[in-house]
C-alpha cells in the first residue's frame, strides 16, 4: 500500500515551488510446504514472509524547472521467495536446456530459512526540460545481509562471456553493498 501526499504547492514560485512524499509498505507471506509464515516452527518450518518500508521525499524549485528527491527503504525477506535472483553462474533459476540443474554452476541460495535482511538509500537531482521530458542524475547506495549484488568480477564468466569455458578457480564476485551514480534522459508520452 502506498500513501502520497502534495504537501506544499505553490506553482509560480522562484524558491520551492512543490513538495510531496510517498510512503510504501509491502507485508506478506507463505504457508504450507514446508514453510510456516511469520513464525518459524519446528513441526511447520522456517519462517517465509517478506516486510518492507520505502520513504521517499521531493522538492521541486523553481516554478518545477528542477526537483531533488531523497529517500530509502528496507525489506526483510526470511526464505528470500520474493528476492530478485542474481544472474549468470550465480542464478538459482532452472536451466532452460535442462530444468533438473540451475541455471548457474554457483547458484545463490533462495531455500526455506535463508534470511536476506536489505536497505538502500538515494538522492537525486532532476531538470525538467518540460512536460515530456527531463535530465536526471541518482546516486544509490544498497546493502544486503549476504553477498547479492554483482561485483566488479562479475557474475558471468572470468570473461564477461556465457560462451567462455570456465576457471575452474573463479566464482561470481557477488558483493554485500553496491554503489550507482545513474544518468538519464527521460521521455513522458
Amino acid at each position: 500500500n502506498s500513501f502520497l501526499l502534495r504537501y506544499y504547492n505553490n506553482k509560480q514560485s522562484k524558491g520551492i515551488s512543490q513538495a510531496a512524499f510517498s510512503l510504501t509498505q509491502d507485508i506478506g507471506m507463505e504457508t504450507g510446504g514446508g514453510v510456516n509464515g511469520f513464525k518459524s516452527s519446528d513441526t511447520k518450518g522456517p519462517a517465509q514472509f517478506f516486510i518492507s518500508t520505502m520513504f521517499y521525499n521531493r522538492i521541486w524549485i523553481d516554478q518545477n524547472k528542477y526537483a531533488v528527491t531523497i529517500g530509502g527503504g528496507i525489506m526483510n525477506n526470511p526464505g528470500r521467495y520474493l528476492v530478485l535472483y542474481p544472474t549468470g553462474q550465480a542464478s538459482p533459476l532452472p536451466s532452460a536446456t535442462d530444468p533438473t540443474k540451475t541455471e548457474g554452476l554457483y547458484p545463490f541460495s533462495a531455500n526455506p530459512g535463508d534470511k536476506f535482511h536489505a536497505w538502500d538509500g538515494s538522492l537525486g537531482f532532476e531538470y525538467l526540460i518540460n512536460q515530456s521530458m527531463s535530465i536526471k542524475t541518482e546516486y544509490v547506495h544498497r546493502h544486503a545481509s549476504v553477498p547479492y549484488f554483482a561485483g566488479p568480477g562479475g557474475v558471468t564468466s572470468q570473461t564477461g562471456y556465457t560462451t567462455s569455458t570456465l576457471d575452474p578457480n573463479w566464482r561470481p564476485d557477488l558483493r554485500k553493498t553496491e554503489d550507482r551514480i545513474v544518468f538519464a534522459i527521460l521521455f513522458r508520452m
